[in-house]
């Protein structure tokens, strides 16, 4: 639903090659049974209910975020953090920290 939901509102699915079944497939696909009715679909252009737009204070948490991320990968004692896996995802979606 949420991927459904991304391309709806978006335009956009992923295209990692894990999910790319399943981007082909949203691409292909209308709206699923119990798609909420208050989401975007392709004759509604909405927000879906307790989304918000990009705002300064959005900016801010994700600034925070990201250092976050750039104190847990640099801490070299860190047991349990999948450093290299987040690496990846960071690199495949050219996120610079």
């Amino acid at each position: 639903m949420l991927r459904i939901c991304a391309f709806n509102l978006y335009n956009w699915v992923c295209e990692h090659g894990d999910v790319l079944a399943e981007a082909n497939a949203v691409r292909a696909a209308g709206l699923p049974p119990h798609y909420p009715e208050h989401w975007p679909h392709a004759e509604r252009h909405c927000l879906p209910h307790g989304t918000m737009p990009f705002s300064n204070r959005v900016r801010v948490s994700i600034e925070k975020r990201k250092a976050e991320l750039r104190r847990l990968l640099a801490d070299a004692t860190l047991v349990g953090f999948p450093k290299d896996e987040v690496r990846s995802v960071l690199d495949f979606w050219k996120i610079v920290l």
